[in-house]
């Protein structure tokens, strides 16, 4: 009767924590639109439209509209990885420090991400290139005194070492860390509120979309190999 009711109770308990991993997932996602969305929008427009002046938020905003080639790079690979990934773990578990599981899964996960770190690698420094000579040649016949050069070059520099970072994240996804990295998202879109809304305050001019996205890439670092740095030791 005791073995029955414990067997009860075991059943009900992995139901509520499945339940639970399932919801900080979704908890999560809510989380981060809420801030980019409800918090950082709104605050981070006021903030830029009473510490940059009018020419200075011109190329702020053409900064980022520059660095969408960032897509080209990318061609929705971060989906297939997730894909593949997801199929090989099937056969895989990772306990916080070792994954086990069938050695052949294990194997075609780790080509896997050495692919994409190498289609991601040559991508990253083919973007840096790309991205620098085009604000170069494009920037190049403004005629201002707004200093854009320095500021733009260790920009697309950090952006193309976050490429590096999304075959990572795309991996993790794929085995079974979904809620992990929802809760991390949320964090991140924390980071970046903090962070531009503080180099804004401290009127950094243009340095505030490198300070922000140091930050953020700082944040990334941390956490994928802060806490999975035995997950990607032992796939690769």
């Amino acid at each position: 009767m005791k073995v029955a009711e414990n067997s009860t109770l075991s059943k009900a308990v992995r139901k509520l924590v499945n339940y639970w991993e399932i919801d900080k997932a979704i908890l999560f996602s809510i989380a981060n639109i809420l801030i980019r969305s409800l918090l950082a929008g709104p605050l981070v427009a006021f903030l830029i439209t009473k510490f940059l002046t009018p020419e200075i938020q011109g190329f702020y905003y053409t900064f980022n509209s520059i660095l969408g080639i960032q897509v080209f790079i990318q061609l929705g690979l971060g989906v297939v990885i997730t894909q593949f990934a997801a199929h090989e773990w099937t056969g895989l578990q990772f306990d916080g420090k070792v994954i086990v599981g069938n050695s052949e899964n294990r194997s075609r996960l780790a080509s896997l991400l050495m692919i994409a770190v190498r289609w991601y690698g040559i991508g990253s420094v083919v973007f840096i290139l790309i991205s620098s000579i085009m604000g170069h040649v494009f920037f190049a016949h403004a005629n201002t005194q707004v200093a854009w050069k320095a500021p733009w070059l260790v920009l697309c520099i950090l952006t193309g070492i976050r490429l590096l970072l999304v075959p990572c994240f795309s991996l993790l996804e794929g085995c079974g860390q979904i809620s992990s990295v929802c809760g991390y998202r949320a964090a991140e879109s924390l980071v970046y509120t903090i962070a531009i809304c503080s180099t804004l305050i401290l009127r950094l001019g243009l340095w505030v979309t490198v300070g922000t996205s140091f930050c953020t890439l700082l944040a990334a670092f941390i956490y994928l190999f802060g806490h999975f740095r035995h997950f990607f030791y032992r796939t690769s």
